[in-house]
């Protein structure tokens, strides 16, 4: 059928144009995070959260959004980690260890336990505080889930992390220096949006995937559920 196209812009009322985040809340109702806030939209109109109105945020660039099974929405920022429950109440999440820094990904796993990538490593939410889950103290540049399996990447590697512990696979030189923006599973393989182009980890090796069409830096990708890579 006819594919059907609407933009909104800053006249409609969203906090900004460039938006670094997008989820879907359980009344239908989507959220984007954008450079200068956070914004609930119903389809008509846009309300906007900052963190001059909004203190919980911590910071108004939003980095990461992800809405989870008890209908609370994760709002990552350049400064920390927020919370919206589903009373509409904001609250801010710190680390145990000081202020987590930025939010660079998000992560739920199938107990229900959120992970968190930030620069200054790998947390977990646990009772409204950010728990070190791991002894690396650098930056988590991605992570997904996959299975029983917690996937995140460093500067030129890739972590499996397990109940039985952590497993590292440094990255080939030749990607050494990419960072890592997101990750997604398609069936057995991985796939890695980074900013020196797409890689795929299949069956325990890396391998690069370019198109003539295919920008050399990428930010964001998605696998649906017929499995295509988006």
């Amino acid at each position: 059928g006819e594919l059907l196209h609407q933009g909104w812009g800053p006249d409609s009322g969203i906090p900004q144009i460039s938006v670094s985040a997008i989820a879907r809340d359980a009344e239908g109702l989507m959220w984007v995070g954008t450079e200068n806030g956070l914004a609930r939209f119903d389809g008509q109109r846009f309300e906007t959260f900052r963190q001059v109105d909004t203190p919980a945020l911590q910071s108004s660039r939003i980095t990461r959004l992800h809405h989870d099974r008890q209908q609370r929405l994760w709002i990552g920022t350049t400064r920390g980690l927020a919370q919206r429950d589903a009373q509409g109440r904001f609250t801010a999440v710190m680390a145990d260890d000081g202020e987590p820094g930025q939010v660079n990904g998000l992560a739920e796993e199938a107990s229900g336990t959120l992970y968190v990538a930030t620069e200054r490593g790998l947390f977990a939410a646990r009772d409204g505080v950010l728990r070190r889950v791991d002894a690396l103290h650098r930056r988590v540049t991605a992570l997904t889930t996959h299975g029983e399996s917690l996937w995140f990447t460093t500067q030129g590697a890739l972590h499996r992390r397990q109940a039985s512990g952590t497993q590292s696979f440094v990255l080939p030189a030749a990607w050494a220096e990419v960072a890592v923006n997101e990750m997604a599973w398609s069936g057995d393989t991985l796939w890695l949006s980074t900013s020196g182009g797409l890689l795929r980890w299949r069956q325990g090796a890396m391998s690069e995937l370019a198109l003539e069409t295919m920008p050399i830096s990428l930010r964001g990708l998605a696998v649906d559920e017929a499995g295509n890579l988006w």
